[in-house]
């Protein structure tokens, strides 16, 4: 069955492959690279929503799993008004813990 593209209907991505994320104020692009099932390479770029600042700012990351002997975390987000970094960061994978769901809970 092809797929149609319309109003009501836009066909998904190929597995692997690009996909645009659209926002109100703002576009994100995302780029994954397959090895069987396992992602081994994965970048946003674009604009992503800082909830606490209010506005778009501007994201690149990327996780690369790629090349066993250099597996990296690189994260910069950048206010696009002011030129602000806000965080960067550009270490080894395996340093890269804790965060996100990973972070430890602490019990009240």
């Amino acid at each position: 069955m092809a797929n149609k593209q319309d109003g009501n209907h836009t066909p998904s991505p190929p597995s692997g492959g690009l996909t645009f994320e659209t926002y109100k104020a703002g576009v994100q692009q995302r780029k994954r690279k397959r090895v069987g099932k396992k992602v081994v390479r994965d970048e946003k770029v674009g604009d992503n929503w800082d909830h606490d600042r209010k506005k778009f700012v501007k994201l690149q990351k990327i996780v690369d799993k790629e090349n066993p002997e250099n597996k990296r975390y690189y994260k910069h987000v950048e206010d696009p008004d002011t030129g602000e970094i806000i965080r960067h960061v550009d270490e080894p994978l395996g340093d890269h813990q804790g965060y996100g769901s990973a972070k430890k809970k602490t019990k009240p």
